[in-house]
């Protein structure tokens, strides 16, 4: 890049119709002594054209500006007159030709060249304090012997006098709104990008408030127990959720079928009195064997002593021990006391043993707070035995509660579908969401159910044994089903992940959807769980784009817009203007925003919205930094203009000839 000469005085910005005067005129002022610069004598071959400008632009403390119609409407020179007088530049205006002055210079002195060359470069050597030989003037601007020297300037009638000076130009001392020439580099960048920082902090906290709401999960918290759930109810769940509808709106035949008793029609102690309900279960779980089912999930949990029947309870036992269908039976929780170093944190509660040979697994029943997140996983402790009674002293301390290993903590969900794919957890989406304590999104469908009673009485031979007291073929008779089109539409429980729950008025959950004979928009726990099951086995849950690419995006939808605004010709000449380039930065977000709609509708892939907030308001600012710069020029002008009214009366504009 060519360097401007350090001792350089004056930079010359004119336009390419007045070449030849601009040529002529730092002709004749190098001739005679002045230090100028101008583009066509002293950028060399092979330096770059916009480089060398701008550094001359820079080093140089004053400008020689050529005035005329074509250099008035030159977006060239006016970039070059805002960064000069960005910089604190001593500008003199050289009236060339007739024309309209800029409103940043109309207060400025100018020197006036149109009528006699000779006399204006006088003036100007003067005035940059350049004392010339009679060697050194050049011969063109010597006036010819003919020439009569240039009339004075007459006072107006209404002037006592005209002091000594009155016609040369005045000094031009630069505006105070942009003295700034001596400031560090640092303060000047940070008072041109002053946009970035509050566009920063926006992003900052948006990001930080958007956090919890997606990853289900404080990163900065120390106590794990906290991570645990979270009530949905912000903007980003207002935003998503009628994207996930449509976005996960597809399912491959369902794999999951709900079995639930009804007090309407079963009979009521199988809900109220538990040996019954264990005794029912036990033939249950052996219809179910009988019609092949894939996995037996049991949406309830059991403790040791609950049933003081040891008939019955040895029956249960027996069933569940003896099914060659795997069974996932629920896992009672409670929270931690505050007596312990972990107060809030959930403990497994003691619950019914089977044989370890048998294929019984344990899931924790839990919910989240919010239904339409999958419950996947939570930190579980286990509380050790407070010491015996002899060895107790006075206050003593609480044992501290121990982590038990992850898997401990699985939901009833979580468990049925690792049981139909033992890979789950391997699967990349799903090992990120439950190493980040994610509960994911998903959607609900209307899985295939019937009565309990319509599987067993479907699946038992004639003649059946009695159920809870009453005969068995009597209460059995309105609801056996060919074992082939056991609802009505071809369902068969062959195969199929069996999710086995009750119905009453305390387990009613809020629901999208509405299901006759439930109430509206609510759904007993067993057609959540099942829900979920279903969602994790056909992966039909929203997924968080990963951090990084998020960020990549960001970046290059940054440099994109800056692009818009940076972008110019060979002249130097931008090619849109700041308002074109905002229109074009809106139309590049809102295909960022629509491709983003994309991902989650094909791929159910989200972008975190403190990405999408971040790149709107970024478009915002860079569009007021670019448009506010140029016009706060002019105010600043006209407001410094108004300061130095009486101090420095304003020239009048020159006739047009």
């Amino acid at each position: 890049m060519s360097q401007p000469s350090h001792d350089a005085a004056a930079f010359i910005s004119y336009s390419r119709a007045d070449t030849e005067f601009a040529l002529r005129l730092a002709q004749d002022l190098k001739a005679a002594g002045a230090q100028v610069w101008l583009d066509q004598l002293d950028i060399h071959a092979g330096h770059e054209w916009d480089n060398a400008i701008e550094a001359a632009l820079v080093e140089a403390p004053q400008m020689l500006l050529v005035l005329s119609p074509d250099s008035a409407s030159s977006r060239n020179v006016r970039n070059e007159v805002a960064l000069a007088l960005d910089e604190g530049k001593v500008i003199l205006p050289i009236l060339h030709r007739d024309c309209t002055i800029p409103l940043q210079l109309r207060r400025l002195q100018y020197i006036d060249f149109r009528t006699d060359y000779a006399r204006g470069l006088s003036l100007l050597l003067s005035h940059m304090k350049v004392q010339p030989s009679t060697e050194s003037v050049p011969a063109s601007a010597v006036a010819p012997p003919s020439a009569q020297p240039a009339p004075k300037a007459q006072p107006a009638p209404s002037s006592p006098a005209t002091p000594p000076g009155a016609n040369e130009p005045q000094p031009l001392p630069p505006s105070p709104a942009h003295s700034h020439s001596g400031e560090h580099w640092v303060l000047r960048r940070l008072r041109q990008f002053w946009p970035l920082i509050p566009l920063l902090a926006i992003l900052i906290a948006l990001m930080l408030s958007d956090l919890g709401d997606f990853m289900g999960y404080n990163p900065f918290a120390s106590d794990p127990c906290s991570l645990g759930e979270i009530d949905q109810s912000s903007l980003s769940a207002k935003l998503y959720l009628p994207l996930a509808r449509w976005a996960l709106r597809y399912t491959p035949t369902p794999s999951v079928a709900i079995i639930y008793i009804d007090p309407s029609h079963d009979p009521p102690d199988l809900l109220t009195n538990t040996c019954a309900s264990r005794a029912f279960l036990a033939r249950l779980v052996a219809a179910l064997n009988t019609l092949s089912a894939h996995v037996i999930v049991i949406d309830k949990y059991y403790s040791a002593n609950a049933c003081a029947e040891q008939d019955k309870n040895a029956a249960f036992v027996s069933a569940m021990e003896g099914s060659k269908v795997p069974i996932v039976v629920g896992q009672q929780t409670y929270a931690l006391g505050d007596g312990s170093n972990s107060p809030g944190c959930l403990a497994l509660t003691p619950r019914l043993q089977f044989s370890s040979a048998s294929k019984v697994l344990y899931g924790l029943t839990r919910l989240n707070s919010d239904d339409l997140k999958i419950p996947m996983r939570w930190p579980v402790f286990n509380q050790p035995p407070a010491p015996p009674p002899a060895a107790r002293q006075p206050n003593p301390p609480a044992p501290p509660p121990t982590q038990l290993p992850a898997s401990s903590g699985d939901t009833l969900s979580l468990v049925a579908a690792k049981a139909v794919n033992p890979h789950l957890e391997s699967n990349r989406s799903v090992g990120k969401l439950l190493a980040e304590h994610v509960q994911p999104y998903t959607t609900f469908l209307n899985l295939p159910h019937i009565t309990a009673l319509t599987a067993l009485c479907s699946a038992e031979p004639a003649p059946r044994a009695p159920i809870d007291g009453q005969p068995g073929d009597t209460l059995c008779q309105p609801w056996v089903r060919p074992v082939d089109n056991l609802d009505g539409n071809q369902l068969s429980l062959d195969s199929k992940i069996v999710v086995i729950g009750e119905i009453t008025e305390l387990d009613m959950h809020p629901f999208p959807t509405t299901l006759p004979p439930f109430p509206v928009n609510q759904r007993p726990g067993v057609f959540l769980q099942a829900n979920y099951i279903q969602a994790l086995l056909d992966h039909r849950f929203l997924q968080e784009i990963p951090l990084w690419l998020t960020v990549a995006g960001l970046v290059v939808f940054v440099i994109g817009v800056y692009c818009l605004y940076w972008s110019h010709d060979k002249e130097g000449k931008p090619h849109l203007s700041a308002e074109r380039a905002g229109i074009a930065s809106l139309v590049v977000f809102a295909a960022m925003v629509l491709t983003s709609m994309l991902a989650v509708l094909s791929m159910s892939y989200f972008t975190p919205l403190w990405a999408l907030w971040g790149a709107g308001a970024f478009v915002v600012f860079r569009y007021l930094e670019a448009s506010g710069h140029h016009r706060s020029q002019h105010l600043l002008a006209h407001l410094t203009g108004h300061h130095h009214a009486e101090e420095h009366p304003p020239a009048q504009t020159p006739p047009s000839h």
